[in-house]
């Protein structure tokens, strides 16, 4: 690895098309950190924030992890990174698979390739839950349709239908699959397809609210984490976050959660969501060991994940950080179409609720310091809205 020199440390953070990571790169610049952001789209929205003073270009992890690789490696030649944080699924993918190569430029911290491909397994997820004391909602490993009718006669519709693993093969490489809500057998078989085999069936708890643990572990201790319950989602019912709340965590939940992760032997920032009826009867429904959607809720409660992951990368030893309850979250696109999906059903007064002002609230992207983000997303969803009412008429 190249030699520190007395300037501040520079991290470099892939994935920058994502909000989330506009959100680490605030708070790595807050925290005294030179921040460069890596995207496969131009302009992305990390690469128009002011806290990044230095944006690259890396070809898609998705279609070409070589090639994403080959160019983080040149990156790194040509200019010192004291560290490098993967933003999504797919680089994190083709980093680990390249640690020998990357580490003699840059710290990493990751486990080795087999246990974060492992990690990202919802199967061995379900099963290292039960061995940490989690609940588990009653899921069915499936390989045909004729499995998944069972399955989904058996719990009774709703179901979840959830890939093995978020990234799916594609013919141009991997795509994104998320989880679906499936609603009756006919919609069941359209949908399976999309999810590759094998895959899961998993009952959808009644009256379930979706909580999330977001922490970073390292050394067999989380150096800080968060507690937040969902209180909105885009898409209603099955999607990210568009509102939250921080929380006091259950008792014990905790040490719960830092067993799991020590059986899925990761090391870094991570997400566990959970569903269920209360903060006390909670199943696991979601394990991301990387960056994630809400992520500014965490830092803005007093848990800044981004920073003490990167610290503990660079041989700082700080006390854990434990996010402060009665902050709130708000991801102004998944917002913005709650209000419209009100509105087109004429519920004016949910509509209205949703936009109701809130005390503490941080958002995914709008700042009054660094508009630019906020901006380009706003203007690139009315564009998208215009398009769609002109092939509308």
């Amino acid at each position: 690895m190249a030699a520190r020199s007395a300037t501040p440390a520079r991290v470099l953070l892939t994935g920058a098309e994502h909000h989330y990571v506009v959100a680490a790169a605030r708070a790595l610049r807050r925290s005294g950190f030179r921040v460069t952001t890596a995207a496969s789209t131009r302009p992305a929205l990390g690469h128009l924030s002011r806290a990044a003073d230095t944006a690259v270009w890396l070809p898609d992890a998705h279609r070409d992890p070589e090639g994403h690789v080959d160019a983080l490696e040149s990156v790194l030649r040509s200019r010192r990174h004291d560290v490098v944080v993967p933003g999504d699924e797919a680089s994190l993918l083709a980093i680990a698979a390249a640690t020998d190569r990357l580490e003699q430029w840059t710290r990493l911290g990751l486990p080795s390739s087999m246990a974060v491909a492992a990690s990202l397994d919802k199967i061995r997820q379900l099963e290292w839950a039960v061995e940490a004391g989690i609940r588990t909602p009653p899921t069915t490993v499936c390989h045909d349709e004729a499995e998944a009718v069972d399955a989904a006669r058996s719990f009774g519709y709703p179901v979840v239908l959830k890939p093995r693993r978020s990234q799916v093969p594609a013919d141009e490489g991997l795509r994104l699959q998320r989880s679906i809500v499936v609603d009756d057998e006919a919609a069941l078989r359209t949908t399976l397809p999309l999810v590759g085999t094998p895959f899961l069936v998993q009952c959808r708890i009644a009256r379930g609210r979706v909580f999330s643990f977001p922490g970073v572990a390292a050394d067999g201790t989380l150096l800080a984490f968060a507690f937040s319950r969902y209180r909105r989602t885009w898409p209603p019912g099955a999607g990210s976050a568009s509102f939250a709340e921080t929380l006091a965590p259950p008792a014990e939940l905790a040490t719960k959660v830092l067993d799991f992760v020590r059986r899925a032997g990761h090391a870094g920032v991570f997400e566990i969501e959970f569903v269920g009826p209360d903060r006390d009867h909670l199943s696991l429904i979601d394990f991301n060991p990387r960056l994630y959607g809400s992520l500014s809720l965490a830092v803005a409660a007093g848990a800044d994940l981004p920073t003490a992951w990167c610290r503990w990368l660079l041989g700082e030893r700080r006390a854990p950080m434990v996010a402060r309850a009665g902050f709130a979250y708000r991801w102004e696109e998944g917002e913005l179409r709650n209000v419209l999906e009100r509105l087109g059903r004429r519920r004016f007064r949910a509509a209205a609720e949703i936009v109701r002002p809130r005390p503490r609230v941080t958002h995914a992207l709008f700042r009054w310091d660094d508009p630019r983000p906020f901006v380009a997303q706003f203007g690139a969803l009315v564009t998208h809205r215009l398009r769609g009412a002109g092939r509308g008429r």
